[in-house]
């Protein structure tokens, strides 16, 4: 018997490693495919940093953020809350 069961705990292992290793993989991805996630980035830091308003400003307007060359850096944001919309009355 401790022979199956040294086979089964090596098989259990190398599908635990290899399926953390896929999980890993997958999860990356998004970032090297798509831009949207640095996006949100820098518009957090337009508010948090440079105290500007993101539906306003664009990255192009701080080229000097170190996000700046993985962002889009002409696109302005255009999901604004509703609350800021000018028919909703919010301020």
């Amino acid at each position: 018997m401790g022979l199956l069961d040294g086979k089964r705990l090596l098989i259990t292992g190398v599908l635990t490693d290899s399926s953390i290793a896929f999980h890993a993989i997958v999860l990356m991805l998004p970032l090297l495919f798509s831009r949207d996630v640095y996006s949100y980035a820098f518009y957090g830091r337009i508010v948090t940093t440079y105290r500007a308003n993101p539906y306003g400003a664009t990255p192009s307007d701080f080229p000097l953020n170190s996000l700046f060359p993985l962002t889009w850096p002409g696109w302005r944001s255009r999901r604004a809350p509703r609350w800021c919309s000018p028919r909703s009355g919010g301020r």
